[in-house]
């Protein structure tokens, strides 16, 4: 299964094309959209990816009894998860039937919502570790920020995980490895220093 991480709405276009992406049945999902607005949201995607899909809302918890939901992004080709609230995203996914879904399907997130999939999730309001869906291990995910939040994120960080801060042309796929579809502006550092991945 493989995941897809993009710094922006603006890099799926490149992540299509540079993987050559067959996407078939694709299925959005727009919990992490919930409070800036799930319409407006869908209407930037639409105006960047020139593809059919299915919407799956699933901005409440009601979304985890919602068989047709469930079954819809089980049998998805590619999943998308909008960006938004990384907190509110992880409320609703972690530890859930949605979050098994997510774990088992082909997808790609936007933005500082492919935060939450790691074991550490970065919160995007102040830079700090915290705990994720634990899908990927000793790699913790983020926006690009200003230098202050950066360097507050490296302390914070255990020295044995490493810090990827994608930019908004950044294309990474995960499948048990790493790997750096499109730089972008990719820092990854390691204990503060600068590291691969």
């Amino acid at each position: 299964m493989t995941q897809a991480f993009v710094g922006s709405l603006d890099a799926l276009p490149q992540w299509r094309a540079a993987l050559n992406a067959d996407c078939g049945n694709v299925v959005v999902l727009a919990t992490a959209a919930a409070y800036r607005g799930v319409d407006g949201a869908l209407d930037e995607l639409r105006a960047v990816l020139d593809l059919p899909f299915t919407v799956v809302r699933g901005t409440d918890r009601t979304v985890l009894t919602d068989d047709r939901a469930l079954a819809a992004l089980e049998n998805a080709s590619v999943i998308v998860c909008l960006d938004g609230s990384v907190l509110h995203a992880r409320s609703v996914w972690r530890d859930t039937p949605l979050g098994e879904v997510l774990r088992r399907r082909p997808l790609v997130a936007i933005g500082a919502v492919g935060s939450v999939f790691g074991e550490v999730m970065i919160d995007p309001r102040g830079g700090a570790p915290t705990v994720g869906m634990g899908c990927f291990r000793d790699v913790a995910l983020a926006m690009a920020t200003n230098p202050e939040q950066s360097t507050r994120t490296k302390t914070l960080l255990a020295p044995s995980c490493t810090l990827v801060e994608l930019g908004a042309d950044s294309v990474l796929t995960y499948d048990e490895t790493w790997r750096v579809v499109i730089d972008g502006g990719i820092a990854v550092t390691r204990g503060g220093k600068t590291a691969e991945l």
